[in-house]
């Protein structure tokens, strides 16, 4: 279905899911839903435009030149940094359809199988590493490894085998060639629009697009049990189409917007701290301390260093000829262009940056020792970040842990530097930028106005935790280090930022690697959840979350690939049902319907009725059938299928001697009683 206007959109009035943003996570989701052949009418409201065929977002060597460009941007801007002499930070957020997957530096990197089951141990059931190692895994983003490899790059990995970090192919520890988001066929980015939506979008009839329209509510109604049900978004348009209208949703609503704006719309909304809501006339409809706590991001100090002028690096696009030699050699899929700019990564243990520093990482890692100032963090969010804490305690403190708590990026380009000049005219540079990878410190996004045309205050509070600084200081001398090996200092003019006094310069030029995530967050509601293991928002009902604002504790890779992975594990949650009870009655033909829950999404309850007779033991008579999902953990879950005995277990089956099953469906099917 191609793209609608707001105006469309009232007139079509029809939906069943509205999904809220067209980035990374909302347009897999809806693609996914609308192909999915339960024939949902499926709405994607983004505030963005298209960028189909955009140079700036195709063209992987020209991957920053859309941060801080309002078409590609929110260009969002952080409140002043206490700690970073009350410097105003600038949070780069993508706006258009892809969202931040078309504009970030295209990094995939898969978190460890540690970092992955933290989700379950911080109280999601189901959200173990093998389970999200599956959803990483089914993604249709196309990754490859870069197209063009500069003259820098093996000494570089050579330097960093030298101080101990090895080289690998695999998750975790140790340096390797990145792999990106780049089709490798085109040499073009891969990202959720180009991935998910433009190859489907003329044979998916019940999938609307609109852009250049602004949610600024979600219509909540109450229910008879207390709760409040989602029922439709306020939006506007810009420009000639700025006019507020009312979008109804028939059965779900789901927020995609992204950690700054997703908790922005709970709150103008009426969900969030009653608090904070008050202050602003805002009617609480859902009191959750816990919407836009909890916010985390990785930070990033850069080192950069001229080279040798025969290196090739991103200075030399500067001169017209080369820049015209280059877009040739990009539409023959080789060249500069064609491999982006940033070419291997590096994650380093704690016991590789600083071994006299982390007995005092592991002592300070609590809630004493997070400094908020004045602010003031409600005892459920406390709860959720003392278990936060204790996680990555275990981390430090295991000596064979795979969890790095340092990143190394690597440009082939001058990083811009405040207070240092931009890249001289003939020169030449590389950046290498040590990243604190597991952050201890906890910020917040909350609303400043009731108007929502006003952004909110985002405030990541940046070194509000001590070992995040002291651990940015440790990878700022192992970075320095690197380029002091063999392999690497033969080609090395001269450092040109990173050996300034430490600490002021880790002041004034640390800045965010733009992961923000967690102000939405999947915990118990005890311990500041706003959303259940099931993605949907406390105390409401049609309302779920489907972005990185739910990720509870950041993994120490880049976000891209989890947020793929958050929608593949959601949509899994949305359409399988993998929530249904199996359940058994003592008695044939006494059927009881109690606690059995249907397809959520559909809000059905089709039950498909498998019995047999213990006389025949051990055929199945059933009902022919397609084989239902069930809960995999369950003890008593087995496949049935049209054959009578498929996967039949005398062991099973004493368990259920003259019963009946009922196995919740997820089609509506007549089915005759037995």
């Amino acid at each position: 279905m191609p793209i609608i206007s707001i105006e469309d959109a009232v007139a079509e009035s029809d939906f069943d899911i509205i999904i809220v943003g067209g980035g990374t996570s909302g347009l897999l989701v809806a693609v996914r839903i609308a192909e999915s052949k339960r024939n949902f009418n499926v709405l994607v409201l983004e505030a963005g435009i298209s960028h189909e065929n955009d140079p700036l977002v195709d063209v992987p060597g020209l991957m920053s030149r859309t941060l801080g460009n309002p078409l590609y941007d929110w260009v969002h801007m952080s409140e002043p940094q206490t700690r970073l002499n009350d410097r105003v930070m600038p949070l780069d957020h993508g706006k258009g359809l892809g969202g931040s997957s078309a504009i970030n530096f295209m990094g995939l990197f898969r978190p460890t199988m540690n970092e992955l089951d933290a989700f379950e141990k911080l109280g999601n059931p189901g959200w173990n590493a093998a389970s999200l190692d599956r959803c990483l895994q089914k993604s249709l983003i196309a990754a490859s490894q870069p197209q063009y490899i500069p003259a820098t790059h093996e000494p570089i990995i050579e330097g960093l085998e030298s101080l101990g970090i090895p080289r690998t192919s695999e998750r975790g520890i140790g340096v390797s060639t990145c792999t990106l988001s780049v089709d490798p066929e085109t040499a073009k980015r891969s990202y959720s629009a180009s991935g998910y939506y433009y190859p489907k979008r003329a044979e998916l009839g019940n999938l609307f697009v609109a852009l250049n329209v602004t949610v600024t509510r979600i219509n909540l109604e109450p229910t008879d049990d207390g709760l409040v049900r989602a029922t439709g978004v306020q939006v506007h348009g810009t420009g000639s189409t700025d006019t507020t209208h009312i979008l109804q949703a028939n059965k779900e609503i789901i927020l995609s917007a992204g950690a700054i704006h997703t908790p922005h719309i709970l709150e103008l909304s009426g969900i969030g701290n009653r608090n904070i809501l008050s202050k602003f006339g805002i009617k609480c409809l859902v009191d959750l301390p816990g919407v836009g706590e909890n916010l985390q991001d990785h930070g990033l100090v850069p080192t950069v260093a001229e080279v040798d002028s025969t290196i090739e690096t991103a200075e030399m696009l500067a001169d017209p000829a080369i820049l015209e030699k280059h877009q040739e050699l990009h539409k023959q899929r080789s060249g500069f262009l064609a491999g982006g700019i940033t070419t291997l990564v590096a994650f380093i243990p704690a016991s590789k940056l600083d071994s006299g520093s982390k007995f005092d990482w592991e002592k300070s890692a609590t809630i004493e020792s997070l400094d908020v100032g004045s602010d003031d963090i409600h005892p459920n969010v406390k709860k959720g970040i003392v278990k936060q804490y204790s996680i990555l305690r275990g981390w430090l403190t295991d000596p064979n842990a795979t969890e790095p708590f340092a990143q190394i990026l690597h440009l082939n380009a001058h990083f811009p530097t405040p207070g240092i000049s931009k890249p001289l005219p003939g020169k030449r540079y590389i950046t290498l930028s040590p990243v604190y990878s597991h952050p201890f410190s906890r910020g917040y996004v909350h609303l400043m106005s009731p108007d929502p045309k006003i952004p909110p205050a985002v405030n990541p509070r940046y070194f509000s935790h001590p070992n995040d600084k002291q651990i940015l200081e440790a990878g700022l001398r192992f970075t320095l280090g690197i380029y002091d090996t063999p392999s690497v200092n033969p080609f090395i003019i001269g450092i040109r930022a990173g050996k300034q006094e430490q600490e002021a310069y880790i002041k004034e030029q640390l800045t965010t690697v733009w992961h923000q995530s967690g102000t939405a967050v999947m915990l118990p509601r005890e311990d500041g959840g706003v959303v259940d293991e099931r993605l949907r928002v406390y105390g409401t009902k049609g309302l779920r979350v489907v972005d990185a604002s739910i990720i509870p504790l950041l993994p120490s890779v880049n976000t891209q690939s989890v947020v793929y992975m958050l929608a593949e594990k959601a949509l899994a949650l949305l359409l399988n049902n993998q929530n249904s009870k199996l359940i058994w009655f003592l008695r044939q033909r006494r059927l009881c319907y109690k606690n059995i829950e249907g397809t959520e999404i559909a809000e059905a309850r089709q039950y498909v009725l498998l019995y047999f007779n213990c006389d025949i033991f051990p055929n199945v008579q059933h009902r022919k059938t397609e084989a239902p999902v069930l809960l995999p953990k369950n003890p008593y879950c087995m496949p049935f299928g049209a054959k009578r005995d498929l996967a039949m277990n005398c062991r099973i089956l004493k368990h259920f001697l003259n019963d009946i099953l009922l196995v919740p469906f997820l089609r509506p099917i007549h089915i005759d009683h037995p």
